[in-house]
């Protein structure tokens, strides 16, 4: 894959922290195309929902890929992307948060927890009264595209070098 100067590929191998969020958002800002390659293992909730609702705002183009395993929070951080892809051999993991102040009302009598299951139900084919397992489960790439979570499983092979590693 040949890249203009308005695309770029970016490797997060990292948690969510609010550190890592401003420069996911500040290369969002950067460009027209952004290829987003994760394996994120979780993190700060809030981070991530900041990159979530600002990148819309953007107006970048956003592909997101999981290129190992997305847990907790690096979930909604996956769900920035207009067109999300999994590898073949990666996984995507789902909990409640336990954070104590992630059980308290934040909106309208909403949890950051129901705000997560709400923001996954919105964003794929997951029925309207999914709820988050108390402990961490674990789902593959096939269950991922099942539920539209991920539009298409594709190697990492497929997105053009060179990157940008966070």
């Amino acid at each position: 894959m040949t890249k203009t100067n308005h695309e770029k590929t970016l490797l997060v191998i990292s948690r969510i922290s609010p550190e890592v969020a401003g420069k996911i958002i500040n290369e969002i800002a950067g460009c027209q195309e952004l290829n987003l390659l994760l394996s994120v293992s979780g993190g700060d909730v809030a981070a991530a929902l900041a990159v979530y609702n600002t990148a819309p705002g953007l107006g970048t183009k956003i592909t997101t890929h999981n290129v190992g395993c997305i847990a907790s929070s690096g979930v909604i951080l996956y769900l920035c992307g207009q067109n999300r892809i999994a590898s073949p051999r990666t996984y995507f993991g789902f909990h409640k948060t336990q954070a104590k102040s992630h059980n308290e009302i934040v909106k309208g009598g909403e949890t950051v927890n129901d705000l997560y299951a709400r923001i996954l139900i919105e964003n794929t084919n997951l029925p309207s009264n999914f709820k988050l397992p108390d402990v961490l489960e674990f789902k593959d790439a096939a269950w991922a595209e099942s539920v539209n979570l991920a539009h298409e499983i594709s190697p990492a092979e497929n997105i053009g070098l060179p990157f940008k590693i966070l």
